[in-house]
């Protein structure tokens, strides 16, 4: 048995490869808490998927509302143009794509793109804010 940190591992575990990981002692251990995602075991059909339903419309509602919001706005008072934001956002997931795959050696995921896309969503609704606040602060 190897050892590291206190905590026993078999022989076979290598180095940075938590998913072989077999921790003797406190199951509430960090890497017991890894070891706890088992995509294998999902739970499928009408159990579970139609939640998100609920989900989906109301996000589409709020991104909706928040692009419609931010059209609102004074164009002058932007901190930042609309284009150079979603420019940003485009570069960011592009670059952030490129060293997760190339550097990191990672699967590339969804949440990639629905972090961007909230960051991006969110320095809209600032924009969007601080045109107003300019604006009602002018007048």
């Amino acid at each position: 048995m190897a050892s590291t940190g206190g905590e026993q591992y078999p022989e076979r575990h290598i180095p940075g490869d938590w998913s072989r990981a077999e921790p003797k002692g406190d199951p509430g251990s960090w890497v017991g808490i890894i070891l706890a995602f088992k995509p294998t075991g999902a739970v499928k059909g009408m159990r579970s998927g139609w939640l998100l339903l609920p989900a989906v419309i109301f996000g589409v509602a709020a991104i909706l509302q928040i692009v419609r919001g931010s059209g609102v706005a004074d164009r002058q008072s932007l901190l930042f143009s609309r284009l150079a934001v979603l420019a940003g956002g485009v570069i960011a997931y592009i670059v952030l794509l490129a060293a997760t795959r190339l550097i990191l050696n990672r699967q590339v995921t969804t949440e990639l793109f629905l972090i961007v896309g909230w960051t991006v969503l969110m320095f809209l609704e600032v924009n969007a804010l601080f045109a107003v606040t300019v604006s009602v602060i002018r007048s």
